[in-house]
């Protein structure tokens, strides 16, 4: 009978082992794509909040949602900003301060987000309604930013539009 049974036993491990297999890596498959998701979620709020808070013309609040090393870049249109200090001190501050400038409103939609680790990236439309020198301007465009995962959440490293 110990003659047999290992043999037997030998075809059952041979037969069941994939299948045990299979198993275990749809498991694993599965909690990368539920951690996928969360990340992705987590993400969306980040550019949600952000926007928000450029909608209000909020520093702090945008603030909130970077990286606000050196690292930090903004490329819009044809003036790039390095730095976190750099965008808000030079771009923002000024802009938000001028008389002649007032964001009316500042949506974003059609987000579509890549996630990796440490790094993911999104992309998105916008849309900015806002009086310059007291006339209504209307700005639609495409824009893509690269997002790094910290210990405080996804935060924004780039932004492009």
């Amino acid at each position: 009978m110990k003659r047999l049974a290992t043999p037997l036993m030998a075809v059952v491990l041979t037969v069941m082992a994939p299948a045990a297999m299979a198993g275990t890596v749809a498991q694993q498959n599965g909690a990368a794509a539920a951690a996928a998701d969360s990340a992705e979620a987590a993400i969306r709020a980040v550019l949600e909040g952000y926007a928000a808070a450029v909608a209000r013309s909020d520093i702090a609040g945008m603030e909130a949602f970077v990286d606000t090393s050196d690292a930090f870049s903004v490329f819009e249109g044809n003036h790039v900003n390095r730095g976190w200090a750099d965008y808000r001190d030079n771009h923002l501050t000024p802009e938000f301060a001028s008389p002649d400038f007032r964001i009316r409103d500042y949506t974003i939609d059609d987000i579509r987000v890549g996630v990796g680790d440490p790094l993911s990236y999104a992309t998105f439309r916008y849309h900015l309604r806002a009086e310059v020198g007291g006339e209504p301007r209307e700005r639609k465009g495409l824009a893509t930013v690269v997002l790094v995962k910290t210990p405080a959440g996804w935060k924004i490293r780039h932004e492009q539009s």
